[in-house]
């Protein structure tokens, strides 16, 4: 198994709870066994009744053994092997839902069936194989390109080669070589599942490739030539090569505007726990609208604060469509007046544009527009929830209850993570502003009267 992101620490990981296994299984052991009359190892009834002794009935029963030194030994060491396998998985399912895998196979270009034919670093022709050999059934096959990227210009020419940016690693550069067709163009975005060409046996008359299949290689771009036959270049194994998941983890949008005289702070979040169809989605969103009445000088405020939970719902060959269900939402004016709001249900699509770049857009009205999430450090993510003093989402519904209102007076704010309708709830906010100045006025004049 290749070591993820604890590195060189995974084996010193492994063997402490493979002995914390053993530690647990021996002090289980000599607990069970503490204070009982001690036995001999044999019980039959041919014994001499002087040396035969039994252990209590109420606790064993008549003919109980110690275990031996050696079946302890025997089972404790399968407790440490049962340990170790735990941790491996532990380590293997940890990896995927962090967003990382162990490199490159034919399962990850999708080329199931396949099998490699040429490992890393084999001597051939006197100079080790830069890359890995897939190969293809004698025929050309679609390929995907394995991870998110940017198609680029390759290096070498010759050999039809794909070669593509990965967003996961800077200084790399995953190149595909011999293909027979390119379904990509230089500056195209791919994701993992893209079928960016086909396998072939494309190679100058020189080198000629051997048979139709795909070489796959990886070039760091910072590392020291380790091969002189490698023409100043240096290349890693891509079976080894660790392939993160930049899409994985929570995304930020935040903007402060100013329309019409309102003041707009809004902080959104869009949290994305896998790429494939089925992986959990959550939005949310917190807006704070204030606005000061050129006539009295009052503040006005709304804040509000959104949740939608959702799902990958498909892919398409540049992009990931999700969908975000009926949501929970808040939302607080003041002055106190009745609202109600509705977290409306939405559809997206999302283009991965770097590591920490990511676009969505309403793919029901494209019309509407992109907007651009970024991906920050977890210490300086800011929840939505921090913007306003709404309460928190899991009270949001009996909230909404207990507020009693009318449909002539009520304010109703409904939006989605990917239609954040503001010039509806700024135009609520006006009229709101407008009928509470109207009734203070026809107050003032009624106590002149």
């Amino acid at each position: 198994m290749n070591k993820l992101y604890y590195g060189d620490n995974l084996d010193v990981m492994q063997k402490f709870i493979r002995d914390l296994g053993g530690l647990i299984f021996v002090t289980s052991i000599r607990r069970s066994i503490r204070g009982r009359t001690p036995t001999t190892r044999y019980t039959t009834t041919s014994a001499p009744k002087t040396v035969r002794r039994h252990r209590p009935s109420s606790t064993h029963g008549p003919g109980t053994t110690t275990p031996t030194i050696d079946t302890m030994r025997s089972i404790q060491k399968m407790t440490k092997l049962i340990c170790s396998m735990i941790f491996l998985n532990a380590i293997g399912f940890s990896s995927i839902a962090f967003g990382y895998q162990t490199g490159f196979n034919v399962d990850v270009v999708g080329l199931t069936g396949e099998r490699r034919t040429s490992a890393f670093g084999v001597m051939r022709k006197g100079c080790p194989h830069k890359g890995v050999d897939y190969s293809s059934s004698q025929r050309p096959k679609d390929f995907t390109a394995g991870l998110y990227g940017k198609v680029v210009e390759p290096e070498e020419s010759g050999y039809a080669t794909i070669a593509v940016l990965p967003f996961n690693a800077s200084g790399y550069t995953v190149q595909y070589l011999h293909t027979s067709a390119k379904y990509v163009a230089v500056g195209d975005i791919v994701q993992p599942w893209t079928i960016i060409g086909a396998t072939g046996d494309t190679a100058p008359p020189t080198n000629p490739a051997d048979g139709i299949h795909l070489h796959l290689q990886i070039q760091s771009m910072l590392a020291t030539p380790s091969q002189t036959c490698w023409n100043g270049r240096e290349f890693v194994d891509p079976e080894t090569w660790n392939i993160s998941n930049p899409l994985i983890g929570a995304w930020r949008n935040s903007s402060t505007d100013v329309v019409q005289g309102v003041t707009i702070e809004q902080i959104s979040t869009l949290q994305l726990f896998g790429d494939n169809t089925g992986s959990r989605v959550v939005g949310e969103m917190g807006r704070k609208l204030q606005y000061v009445s050129p006539r009295t000088g009052t503040l006005y405020t709304v804040d509000s604060q959104f949740k939608w939970p959702g799902q990958v719902v498909g892919r398409q060959k540049h992009s990931l469509q999700i969908e975000l269900f009926a949501g929970t939402c808040a939302i607080i004016m003041t002055p106190s007046r009745p609202a109600t709001c509705t977290a409306l249900p939405a559809h997206g699509d999302l283009q991965l544009q770097a590591s920490n770049t990511l676009t969505s857009f309403n793919f029901a009205d494209p019309t509407m527009g992109k907007v651009t999430w970024t991906k920050p450090s977890s210490s300086t993510l800011s929840n939505p929830s921090e913007l306003i003093n709404a309460p928190p989402l899991a009270n949001a519904t009996k909230l909404v209850k207990n507020i009693k209102t009318r449909k002539s007076n009520s304010q109703m704010i409904s939006l989605s993570l990917f239609d954040p309708a503001l010039s509806v709830q700024i135009k609520s906010l006006l009229q709101s502003v407008q009928k509470v100045e109207r009734k203070r006025r026809k107050i003032k004049h009624r106590r002149r009267k």
